[in-house]
């Protein structure tokens, strides 16, 4: 074959290209500062002395000073100094803001008023149990919503915790009515138990059942309070029967309450429990109109504002409260919608009256879906 000739040669690839054949493009030209027109002041926070191009900068005058921001310092957030809350000038509205205070329904801890002979029962029977280590007898508590069941328990679980000769005990409160299902209780009661390690739902009530089987003399004293017992009826009863079943162990050092608001459970719906185990009862009625006012009246005192309310308007509210419920809860609601409904009022003065306790009254029922649903 014979060499192609120079004029017939094939075109080169591109990388290949002859600087002939190739289009330069041509480099931008970089800005570039005159020494004679760069006469504008540069500020420097770093060196008190800095040149460019050969050049000092110039400092700042005192005038032009302050156009400099100073670095910010912040302090730690446990050093701030926190806002300082100002007592209110007026006596009378801040007597209506402790009487807001006093009306909140956790404002008193400890003994209720009126339930004096409740609280010793509740109080007696706990200590005879945990001392033994463990009870046979159930202790059921019973009554109407709102009348200070709950709160007694307490009182005397945390009056048995401080007390120094009593044996260790380690309380186990579950509310029934918060649980999805009445399965859900075992879950509830073994997390909460000592030494407890993650497992299922479904084996709860088994770790549950080989615990209180294998109990030591010297382990504490569990005790469980169920409140709102009546979360977990089933067809069966088989919840409740799982629970008490327990007590029949042989030492399961296990002291148990029961709260409800059905005065006949255990012989209408758990006949082989009533029969198998004792029952303590102690039964809490609603209160009565006098009793109400002592409540309201104790925890006004409690917090120097006795005179925020009219005498005719507490007794008022504990009359309509007595003749419905008996619900504290009730009444100490209406009574604090009732300060607010003054304190919201412009230019009034005075105590909170009967005017404002029916006001407190409609606000309240207009706000329950009770009263939207039966308006339709």
């Amino acid at each position: 074959l014979k060499p192609a000739s120079r004029d017939h040669a094939p075109p080169l690839p591109a990388p290949f290209c002859t600087s002939a054949t190739m289009t330069t493009t041509p480099k931008r030209k970089l800005p570039t500062f005159d020494a004679e027109e760069d006469d504008a002041p540069v500020i420097d926070l770093v060196s008190p002395v800095a040149t460019r191009r050969g050049r000092p900068r110039r400092r700042l005058s005192e005038e032009e000073q302050p156009l400099v921001k100073a670095p910010v310092v912040r302090q730690p957030p446990a050093q701030q100094q926190q806002p300082q809350v100002t007592p209110c000038a007026d006596p009378e509205v801040a007597r209506l803001h402790r009487a807001v205070a006093a009306l909140r329904p956790g404002a008193c801890q400890g003994r209720l008023p009126c339930r004096d002979v409740e609280q010793g029962m509740i109080s007696s029977h706990l200590r005879t149990a945990v001392r033994a280590g463990g009870s046979m007898q159930v202790l059921y508590i019973s009554g109407m919503p709102g009348t200070g069941k709950t709160a007694s328990v307490m009182h005397a679980i945390d009056q048995l915790k401080t007390c120094r000769t009593m044996p260790s005990v380690v309380p186990v409160f579950i509310n029934a009515m918060r649980l999805g299902t009445p399965v859900a209780a075992f879950s509830e009661m073994y997390r909460q138990m000592p030494g407890a390690t993650p497992c299922a739902v479904t084996a709860a009530h088994g770790e549950l059942t080989r615990m209180f089987t294998d109990r030591r003399a010297k382990d504490p004293v569990i005790l469980l309070v169920i409140d709102e017992i009546d979360h977990l009826i089933t067809r069966n009863q088989a919840v409740l029967y799982k629970v008490f079943d327990w007590l029949s162990l042989p030492a399961p050092r296990l002291v148990l309450a029961a709260i409800s608001n059905t005065m006949d459970l255990p012989e209408r719906l758990l006949p082989r429990v009533a029969s198998r185990f004792g029952i303590v009862r102690v039964d809490f009625a609603p209160y009565n109109r006098d009793q109400i006012v002592q409540i309201l009246r104790e925890r006004l005192q409690s917090q120097s504002a006795i005179e925020a309310f009219h005498t005719v308007a507490v007794k008022l509210c504990a009359a309509r409260v007595a003749a419905g419920s008996g619900d504290i809860r009730k009444a100490l609601q209406t009574c604090r919608r009732a300060v607010e409904i003054r304190l919201a009022a412009s230019g009034a003065t005075g105590p909170v009256g009967v005017g404002h306790l029916e006001t407190a009254e409609k606000d309240l029922l207009r706000a329950s879906p009770a009263a939207h649903a039966i308006a339709g």
